[in-house]
């Protein structure tokens, strides 16, 4: 007898109504006591300047992994079955997509905030950092999957503003993101191949949380699995050609949420640990990074899974037969090592002697 493990969607997306559950305390509660514990850690290392010695990427850990614990924790316990989180006489509605993100979001910007620190400059520059490119950010989302979905949007101003049911594009929030970053560091007088650096681990951090919104939203789901493991999506969020009676109701699908979720979180801990052993902070001898070079692996690093996890999905955004989001992965493949080498080859020009 095969054993099967299925994650479970809630019946919609939406947090909560008159009350509040234990999943939302979970989160407070354990995002918090993860934070504390992570700058405790990190005060108790800090030197005369109060700067952190390079513990900061365990701070960040105990605090993400306090966080993410308890998102999974609070929606294994309450499978949320309203869409308000507060059933007062006032039109609002909160969902665990928003909720999700903003959580990531705060997460992330905090383990910056850490490394900012790190490097000498003040952590209110990470949150003015942060509005701004959230700004950015949903904007770049939403006109990147806009450009590509065009004919579900053309002629429908409220459709294309409408974000409450997903179809934000990573790609185009990350550029985005980066013109943000672009515009602060000038206005700010920041060096921002070094700005940039300072934030992709975080930026990894908040992806990889945020994702979890597509498993409240049931999108983002790849084509059916018999692995024995999946998530299991309701017959109105599928696809025509994988309803009942094809595919039954307890049919399981490749979470690709999850799959991107944890290449994301593992890709955080690869660039904290990169970039503490061969960074600016590391030991002389083996300072091998310039500035630039922690955005350029986190662009490899990130397009390879986003390359093969692209590949199971049924929801992709297609220019012709092509897979956009394969297509860009392979360019921004590309792009990175190219600039890893050109980084490099005018640091090895600039020492030469004249």
């Amino acid at each position: 007898m095969t054993m099967t493990i299925a994650l479970v969607p809630p019946d919609d997306p939406f947090l909560l109504k008159t009350t509040l559950p234990v999943i939302v305390l979970l989160l407070l509660a354990g995002g918090f006591i993860g934070a504390a514990v992570g700058s405790s850690w990190v005060s108790h290392r800090a030197g005369p300047s109060g700067a952190p010695r390079g513990h900061s990427w365990v701070a960040a850990l105990v605090g993400g992994g306090g966080g993410l614990a308890v998102v999974l924790l609070g929606s294994w316990l309450v499978a949320p079955d309203d869409p308000l989180l507060l059933a007062v006489a006032l039109p609002l509605t909160v969902r665990w997509y928003g909720v999700l993100i903003m959580s990531g979001v705060t997460l992330g910007a905090w383990l910056a905030a850490c490394r900012a620190r790190g490097r000498g400059y003040a952590s209110e520059h990470v949150w003015n950092q942060v509005m701004v490119g959230l700004v950015l950010g949903i904007i770049g989302a939403r006109v990147y999957y806009v450009i590509f979905e065009w004919p579900r949007f053309e002629g429908n101003i409220w459709a294309m503003l409408n974000i409450t049911r997903g179809g934000l594009a990573i790609h185009g929030g990350i550029i985005g993101m980066v013109l943000a970053a672009a515009l602060y560091a000038r206005r700010q007088n920041l060096p921002f191949w070094e700005w940039v650096d300072i934030f992709v681990p975080g930026l990894l951090v908040a992806q990889a949380i945020g994702r979890w919104g597509n498993f409240f939203n049931q999108e983002a789901y790849g084509v059916p699995t018999n692995l024995g493991f999946g998530v299991r999506i309701d017959p109105a969020y599928r696809l025509p050609q994988y309803r009942p009676p094809d595919y039954p109701l307890d049919t399981l699908f490749h979470p690709t949420f999850l799959y991107e979720s944890l290449w994301n979180l593992v890709g955080a801990g690869v660039l904290l640990v990169v970039d503490r052993r061969f960074g600016a902070q590391a030991p002389p001898p083996t300072r091998w990074l310039r500035p630039g070079d922690l955005f350029f692996l986190y662009a490899i690093f990130y397009s390879f899974g986003r390359f093969w996890i692209e590949g199971l999905r049924t929801d992709s955004l297609y220019l012709g037969p092509l897979r956009v989001a394969q297509v860009i992965s392979l360019g921004l493949i590309g792009a990175g090592f190219a600039a890893l080498v050109i980084n490099h080859q005018q640091q090895r020009h600039h020492h030469q002697p004249s």
